[in-house]
């Protein structure tokens, strides 16, 4: 990961707010550009790989999508066989956005599922599936492939920004679980968890 090119585009930056995958991507630009961030909030980040939890509460298909990146280093055939499910995903995105939708909260936490009945927020996650899903499945697989490696940052070379992770008590994809691991490995990281879900079931911005 190497935030440095959008840094210098954006000059300086001080202060940083990521979201699930983002996490990664926040971690690192404090770790390499050190003069440049004062503070990061990490909300629902993800976990490095090695820590065995990663997206942990995902729904079987995208588990099954997220353990076959995890060996795309290994073997080329992985990467044909995420494109294959993430185009499928992707033709469900375009054409059938609210089966895609119900499909992915099946197994949610109530208060998750109540706040997707909502019909303006049904029809914001389909508007946003089908938008992010449609310049194709290219960028979804280096992603996966991304996140799925293990981390390059080291955590120790994060000194002067301050660090918050910010986590649900209902969170089944991105527990709690995480954000008290990574604040372990940071010292002087704060932590806060609060009662209500922050699932990540639309597409990340980083």
């Amino acid at each position: 990961m190497s935030p440095r090119p959008a840094e210098d585009r954006c000059g300086r930056v001080t202060v940083l707010l990521s979201w699930s995958a983002g996490g990664p991507y926040a971690l690192a630009a404090c770790a390499r550009t050190r003069d440049r961030i004062k503070a990061a909030t990490l909300v629902s980040a993800t976990a490095p790989p090695g820590m065995g939890i990663p997206l942990a509460g995902m729904d079987p298909v995208l588990h099954g999508i997220w353990r076959i990146a995890g060996i795309s280093r290994i073997s080329g055939i992985s990467r044909v066989l995420i494109a294959v499910q993430l185009a499928t995903l992707r033709l469900a995105a375009q054409y059938h956005s609210d089966l895609l939708l119900q499909s992915l909260y099946l197994t949610a936490p109530r208060c998750d599922r109540d706040i997707v009945a909502r019909p303006e927020v049904r029809e914001m996650f389909s508007r946003t599936f089908r938008t992010a899903s449609a310049p194709g499945v290219a960028g979804l697989i280096d992603e996966l492939t991304l996140l799925a490696k293990p981390w390059t940052v080291d955590l120790n070379d994060i000194q002067g920004a301050t660090v918050e992770f910010i986590y649900g008590d209902k969170d089944r994809l991105t527990p709690p679980v995480i954000g008290v691991r990574l604040s372990r490995l940071l010292p002087g990281s704060r932590l806060t968890v609060i009662g209500v879900p922050l699932r990540n079931a639309a597409p990340s911005d980083k």
